[in-house]
């Protein structure tokens, strides 16, 4: 039971980093050299 509800929470962090990563990833792209300034 443990290892099922470890590997569950495994997979979730990686998925929402994953999730994270791209959307960073997207605002840069979209934004360009105006990334800095509208999201820092």
């Amino acid at each position: 039971m443990f290892s099922t509800v470890a590997a569950m929470v495994t997979a979730l962090g990686k998925t929402l980093l994953k999730a994270k990563t791209s959307q960073i990833t997207l605002i840069y792209t979209q934004g360009g050299h105006d990334a800095n300034s509208r999201y820092w």
